[in-house]
């Protein structure tokens, strides 16, 4: 049964087709703006062009003016045309309930009284203090 199925394949395999034309070459051969043309050679010598259009792409970026908040930005595409978009910021917020002004270096921040926001810088006043004897009896235990 075998050989009714390898015979028909092999026969197939072994035919031979006609002398046909292949790509020797295809090279860009023009470009206009966003137009780029190309020729395709054949191994008999004929050539066919044809042309890909590209898509539009962004040169450049940049901001060109400001006007109070708002920034304004000019995209300048690879066909020469231009387009612009506009940030408007956020404004500057005032100082808030947060930290006071003021204080000195080693002073830390405690609260003035039971009022939110209530607080004053103030130095580091030791409530006690330990010798250190006491520290490695406490890290022993």
């Amino acid at each position: 049964m075998g050989e009714y199925i390898t015979k028909p394949i092999c026969k197939v395999f072994m035919l031979k087709g006609q002398e046909g034309q292949s790509i020797k070459g295809i090279e860009k051969t023009s470009t206009s703006g966003l137009v780029d043309t190309y020729t395709i050679t054949l191994t008999d010598g004929t050539t066919s062009t044809f042309s890909v259009t590209n898509g539009k792409g962004i040169s450049s970026i940049e901001k060109t003016s400001t006007s109070g908040l708002a920034d304004t930005y000019t995209i300048r595409f690879n066909d020469g045309t231009t387009s612009t978009f506009t940030v408007t910021n956020g404004a500057k917020g005032d100082k808030g309930d947060g930290i006071p002004s003021g204080g000195i270096a080693g002073q830390v921040l405690k609260k003035k009284s039971n009022t939110d926001y209530e607080y004053e810088w103030d130095d580091i006043t030791p409530i006690s203090s330990i010798l250190n004897g006491d520290i490695d009896s406490i890290m022993k235990d």
